[in-house]
């Protein structure tokens, strides 16, 4: 049975058109002549208009786009002729559509297929009036119009169905309007009575269809055999995903009740802490107190003993002092007498009056050496000056150097020697010295100068630390610089504003500006106000300027000419710039003394200056640049330079006016002028006198030797010996004193201890409130272990040897319990640290807990021993005890039920899907198999996709053993079990939130698919996907429509029939099919498409006709009248006239029947 007739009434821009068709048929047309409409129309009809297997123009359209979804194009759009956004044929339609289809079998009577369908433009979608199957007539048009008087009309489709059932009969008209599933059904049992009239077969029908009609390159094989081999059949697992969303949500739960749980341990932690810390911190406190306590009681006794021994001691070296006193005072007694006796005898013999008269000559001596000696000296000084004064114009007669040698000399020379040379020296004398005192005025006057330019070179340095203005500024100009910045405004010197851009004319640029290179310049708005205080100023900014901004402004918006003077400088300043203009505009820069000589203002590069009048230089020292930072900074570093120089030179002519003032004084003395307060003495006369001296001091030695010679009668000898015993008691004594001393230390130091206040360890103060304190805390711990814990402690820091003295082991003992309290309160330090902290994180963790779980709590500010601790110890246990174990046993049961559900609602569903997906790749295949195309078996395979590995996994396991799938959501699987990964895996998948159960739904998803090619003689395989990407676009192109004609073949059933002995339609929609194909392939294809029996529709372009027109027994072309409307004109070619038309197209002739055809044109 073969499609025959095409009916369209208000089919897009076709208004009624019957188009009859035999065999293969192209449809051609031009872009948007409505070729892809008549597709479209076929489509709709053998799918019932139904949208769940309609895919209108997807390919002639934008089909990629809408692969998998709806399309762009709908049958309500086609009824009202929709062109356009806004442009419709129609604004509202009766639309009918018929496909007839005949067999050649006579007995066998003709069926029409077809819709009514109603449409309106505001009301969509299109109402469908009627599915109808009509046996026993070919409707064409005429059965669904009526005449009108501008041609036909549509007929109402009450009155269409009427006519059609009287036409065919009672019985023999089917209406399926309300369901497009039975409607195929029904026309299945008429034009495929083979196949079985089921749903699941009407399914096959629909895909395979519009499968064919959607066709295009842009699959993959995987891509393919899921659109287009296998049925669209999802599993339904909406109570499996309702189980596992219960058991997430219990799962979340009880997740979210072991996170409070942890939350609450990391809490109970933190108050743990705290308590051990509490208690750490009392226990200490109390070692500390009493440590505390018993360092200071033993140090209180120690000083105590202290004072006892002392006292004890003291009285001892007391009565001991009194009898060594006795016995002194009775030898004193005695050296007095002896004394007195001796007295007496040396008053007799002269003695006394001797030793008298050699003490004060020996006074006069001693004054007359030390003359001598510096006199000596200073002429050993002066003569060694001797180089230095003459380097500064002062020389001495050789009989000065001579008497200052003499005078310098190792040996004392004798007076006489030395008073011939003195005198001349004494008459050269006063001229010597006023020459140096000449030298001295001038060294004095030079140095002063320097110290006053060191001075002000300093100040200029030091004004700002050196690093700013005020060291290449006048002083009035920065004074009057931090008076304005004082009144809050900006004042810029001009040389800190512009820069000269020519080197070459630094000297004429510094010397030219002058002082102008110091005028201030300040903001526009302060000019009034700066005014104001540089006149109230005037005695003290002297020196500086203020450039009047107002009497440059003619000049901010010019520019200087080249030439002059202001294009010297480079500034961003414009009121420097107009400064420089309105001062030295008309100076021009003059290379030659003829440019020089012009008439008018001229400087060279020099500074030489003609101002028009007079001539004058205008360079200035170097050293004192400014303009510009380069300039300023060279003369900061000359003047530190300079200052290091000067202050150097001032200190070497101070040094020098120290020496000539040494030099004049040394003059004078020896000169005998009395300078050094002993005037009219010369060094020969001191000399004299001091060698009389000498001698006067022997003769009295002498005097005093020959008196003792006579003796004393033995008086000096008692005398010795008494003074010797008196000495050895008084050393006694006075060892017995301060020992005496020692203990009256030792007493007023320990009494001064234990009068010290609280913070004195040992003091009586401290022990009463060490007792104080310990009192306080005495029982606050069990003394039964705490006093131990105290003694091994104290036991461990005390380290005394067992030789001392009691005081000094109560010294020990206190140091002992000295080092137990400090470590004691260091470890309490700590411990109340460490409280701190885990009070902190037990408050932190209370509004933590408040904030994440939305739960009250005992407070922040809650007492952590009496109310936090029972609280959270209530809390663990309510929580282990009754809501976690509930939330479990609820998870367990509906993880249970999730187990059972997965089983049944999935996995066997699954696993069956999988076999009928096999039997289907098996039946393509065993099809592909009876077919080759150029010599080559197409077979499709298929290989798992790893992203449901672990699925597939299961629903083997579950095959060999269905005690597997009872270890789901179990947390005891043992962990040797086979199938552990698989479990946890889909566990995993199960629960994850992130998950697409979608993808999980559809089973073509499972696995991935390959096409293959083997070639028949050598049995090379070769991966489409492989040639896809390097092969031609025929190789790319044909096993796509090799599996989609076998499948359609599998369908139809018509593989290998004859014509004549085909038992129902077998139609194939292609839309511009074959687009890259050479001939051969073509050819090949068609041909493949005859043996499978299959009847092909191929919508191309007008520009394709050529190539459709040998395999295609009816040509219709489409053409498009004006805008809104279609017509179709049919031929027809026999077999014999499509074999000529092949046989004329070149491309199917060899290389050697071309090389054939051009030897013959060419002899022709």
């Amino acid at each position: 049975m073969e499609l025959r007739r095409i009916t369209m009434v208000n089919w897009h821009i076709f208004d009624v058109e019957d188009i009859e068709v035999r065999g293969n048929a192209g449809i051609l047309g031009e872009n948007t002549s409505g070729k892809s409409t008549v597709l479209d129309m076929i489509q709709a009809v053998m799918t019932g208009a139904s949208r769940s297997f309609m895919r209108l123009n997807a390919v002639a359209g934008d089909g990629k786009k809408v692969r998998g979804g709806k399309s762009k194009r709908s049958v309500h759009a086609y009824c009202l002729g929709t062109l356009g956004e806004h442009h419709r044929k129609r604004k509202e339609s009766v639309t009918y559509l018929a496909l007839g289809f005949e067999s050649p079998d006579p007995d066998t009577p003709p069926v029409t297929i077809g819709l009514a369908l109603e449409a309106r433009e505001n009301d969509p979608p299109e109402q469908i009036l009627g599915r109808f199957v009509a046996v026993g007539a070919l409707l064409a048009s005429e059965d669904f119009v009526e005449p009108h008087e501008e041609g036909f009309i549509p007929s109402q489709w009450g009155d269409a169905r009427a006519g059609i059932e009287a036409k065919v009969g009672r019985g023999r008209f089917h209406d399926h309007h309300d369901s497009a599933m039975n409607y195929v059904r029904e026309y299945m049992r008429h034009i495929l009575p083979g196949t079985p009239a089921d749903e699941k077969h009407a399914r096959s029908l629909l895909k395979a269809i519009v499968n064919s009609a959607t066709l295009d390159q842009g699959y993959s094989a995987t891509g393919f055999v899921r659109q287009f081999i296998l049925e669209e059949n999802n599993i339904e697992i909406g109570g499996l995903r309702e189980s596992i969303r219960t058991y997430r949500d219990i799962d979340k739960t009880i997740k979210g009740l072991r996170r409070k749980l942890d939350t609450l341990y990391a809490l109970k932690g933190c108050v743990d802490s705290y308590v051990e810390n509490l208690d750490k911190e009392a226990l200490e406190s109390w070692v500390s107190v009493r440590g505390r306590y018993l360092s200071a009681l033993a140090e209180n006794r120690a000083h105590r003993r202290t004072i006892a021994e002392a006292e004890e001691a003291k009285v001892r070296k007391q009565a001991e002092a009194e009898g060594l006193q006795a016995g002194i005072d009775a030898l004193q007694e005695e050296i007095d007498q002896v004394r007195h006796d001796l007295i007496v005898q040396q008053e007799r013999s002269g003695r006394r009056n001797a030793e008298l008269e050699l003490g004060s000559v020996s006074k006069d001596a001693e004054v007359a050496l030390r003359t001598v000696r510096r006199l000596r000296q200073g002429a050993a000084v002066l003569r060694s000056l001797f180089p230095t004064l003459s380097e500064h114009g002062v020389t001495c007669s050789d009989r000065v150097g001579e008497f200052l040698g003499l005078a310098a000399s190792d040996a004392l020379p004798s007076a006489e020697e030395l008073a011939a040379r003195e005198e001349e020296f004494i008459a050269e004398a006063d001229g010597l010295a006023e020459r140096l005192a000449v030298l001295r005025e001038d060294v004095s006057a030079r140095a002063g100068l320097l110290r006053e330019e060191v001075a002000g070179l300093r100040e200029s340095l030091e004004r700002d630390g050196g690093h700013g203005q005020a060291a290449y500024l006048e002083r009035d100009t920065t004074a009057l610089i931090d008076r304005l910045r004082a009144a809050g405004m900006r004042p810029r010197p001009l040389c800190d504003l512009i820069e000269v851009n020519d080197p070459e004319w630094t000297v004429a640029a510094e010397g030219l500006l002058g002082r102008d290179r110091e005028a201030i310049l300040v903001d526009r708005k302060d000019i009034l106000e700066a005014t104001a205080i540089f006149k109230k100023g005037r005695r003290d900014f002297r020196r500086a300027s203020l450039v009047s901004l107002n009497k440059i402004e003619p000049f901010l918006d010019g520019a200087p000419e080249p030439g002059t003077f202001p294009t010297l400088f480079d500034t961003d300043d414009p009121d420097a710039m107009a400064f420089l203009m309105r001062r030295h505009k008309n100076v021009r820069l003059a290379y030659t003394e003829h440019e020089f000589n012009l008439p008018g203002r001229a400087i060279m590069t020099d500074g030489f200056y003609d101002d028009g009048l007079i001539r004058r230089h205008r360079a200035l020292d170097p050293n004192d640049r400014k303009i510009g930072r380069k300039a300023q900074q060279d003369t900061v570093a000359w003047k530190r330079r300079s200052l290091a120089e000067k202050a150097e030179e001032a200190e070497d002519l101070r040094k020098l006016e120290g020496f000539l003032s040494a030099c004049i004084k040394t003059v004078r003395n020896l000169a005998g002028q009395g300078e050094d307060g002993e005037s009219g003495r010369t060094l020969s006369a001191a000399i004299r006198q001091l060698s009389g001296l000498d001698l006067e001091r022997q003769r009295l030695r002498d005097v005093i030797d020959a008196i003792d010679a006579e003796g004393d009668a033995g008086l000096s000898e008692l005398k010795a010996s008494l003074e010797a015993d008196k000495k050895a008691k008084d050393d006694k004594l006075a060892a017995v004193n301060q020992s005496v001393t020692k203990h009256d230390h030792h007493i007023f130091a320990a009494r001064s201890h234990l009068d010290q206040g609280e913070q004195v360890i040992g003091s009586n103060h401290s022990v009463r409130l060490a007792r104080r304190l310990y009192a306080a805390q005495r029982r606050q711990q069990d003394l039964h272990k705490a006093v131990p814990l105290y003694q091994e402690r104290f036991l461990r820091r005390r380290a005394a040897p067992e030789d001392v003295s009691v005081t000094d082991r109560l010294h020990v003992q206190a140091e002992a319990h000295g080092r137990v309290a400090s470590q004691a309160e260091a470890d309490r330090k700590t411990a109340e640290r460490g409280r701190g902290e885990a009070e902190t994180n037990v408050r932190l963790a209370l509004k933590d807990y408040a904030t994440d779980f939305g739960e009250s709590t005992p407070g922040a500010e809650a007492r952590i021993f009496d109310e936090v601790r029972p609280w959270v110890e209530a809390t663990i246990e309510n929580i282990e005890g009754n809501a976690l174990r509930r939330y479990e046993n609820e998870a367990q049961a509906a993880a249970d039920k999730a187990t059972r559900l997965f089983r049944g609602e999935f996995v066997n569903e699954l696993s069956s899907r999988m076999e009928k997906m096999g039997r289907e790749l098996s039946d393509l295949n065993d099809s592909l198999k009876e077919h080759p195309l150029h010599n080559e078996y197409y077979s499709f395979k298929s290989a798992k996709d790893a992203s449901f590995d672990a699925v597939l996994r299961v629903v083997e396991i579950a095959q060999h053993s269905d005690e597997a799938l009872d270890a789901l959501f179990k947390s005891d699987v043992a962990p040797d079990s086979p199938y552990l990964e698989e479990i946890k895996e889909v566990e995993r998948i199960l629960q994850d939130d992130e998950v697409d159960f979608e993808r999980f739904e559809d089973y073509r998803n499972y696995y991935t698919f390959e096409l293959y090619m083997e070639d028949k003689d050598t049995g090379r395989r070769t991966k489409w996907e492989d040639r896809r990407g390097t092969g031609s676009g025929a190789e790319q192109q044909a096993p796509l429509y090799v599996a989609i004609g076998a499948s359609l073949a599998s369908v139809y059933d018509s593989a290998g029939r004859k014509y004549e002995e085909r038992n129902g339609i077998s139609i194939a929609l292609f839309d511009e099919a074959f687009s890259t194909m050479d001939e051969n392939n073509k050819r090949a294809l068609m041909t493949f498409y005859e043996d499978l029996g299959l009847q092909v529709f191929i919508a191309a372009p007008m520009m394709n006709k050529a190539d459709l027109v040998g395999y295609m027994e009816t040509m219709v072309d489409i053409d498009r009248i004006e805008d809104d409307h279609a017509q179709a004109s049919v031929a027809y070619h026999k077999r014999r006239a499509r074999e000529a038309v092949v046989a004329m197209n070149p491309q199917r002739l060899s290389r050697e029947e071309i090389a054939a055809r051009m030897v013959e044109a060419a002899a022709d």
